[in-house]
């Protein structure tokens, strides 16, 4: 069934949707984090309140993208 539902794209991965929704939404993330630690490089807040952030984010966007393909 996987099989059917999978594109190929030009560059010879074959992907299903689930895994285009969430390489979709990485990218976004990343985006949002990057402007975030550009930010943070003017300010005095402590790495590990990044690394921290960025753990959690990372866990709430693999649970949101696996439970809207259930």
């Amino acid at each position: 069934m996987a099989e059917s539902r999978a594109k190929t794209f030009s560059i010879g991965f074959r992907t299903t949707s689930l895994e285009r929704d969430l390489s979709d939404a990485v990218v976004k993330e990343i985006m949002i984090l990057t402007a975030f630690m550009n930010h943070l490089k003017t300010s005095r807040i402590h790495h590990q309140v990044v690394i921290e952030l960025i753990r959690q984010r990372s866990m709430h966007l693999f649970h949101t993208q696996t439970n809207n393909h259930r």
